[in-house]
């Protein structure tokens, strides 16, 4: 599951009234919104669309989750100050630094 807390970053947007609070962190949240996202890639500046990504403005950072990218045939590459994402083709698409 994928979490957001920008609400401008949604397509196809659906409203709090089909959506449930979840837990985050030991801490019951409430879902504002879910949609989708789309996310620039470094190499070729495409963009990714992100389904079912959910909006939760309590939130600090925006999370996506690694076991869902490994799924959709990307590498994750962890490293001291953050991880790099690469495609199939073992190009760079995205980098993600740790705060």
């Amino acid at each position: 599951m994928h979490l957001t807390v920008k609400r401008d970053w949604l397509t196809k947007e659906l409203k709090t009234n089909d959506l449930q609070d979840i837990v985050v962190a030991k801490s019951k949240v409430q879902v504002m919104s879910s949609g989708n996202v789309n996310i620039t890639t470094i190499v070729g500046k495409h963009n990714v669309l992100v389904k079912d990504v959910l909006c939760i403005p309590q939130l600090t950072i925006n999370l996506l989750p690694v076991n869902q990218l490994i799924k959709n045939d990307k590498v994750v590459k962890f490293e001291s100050n953050g991880c790099k994402i690469y495609n199939k083709q073992r190009q760079l698409i995205r980098i993600a630094n740790f705060y």
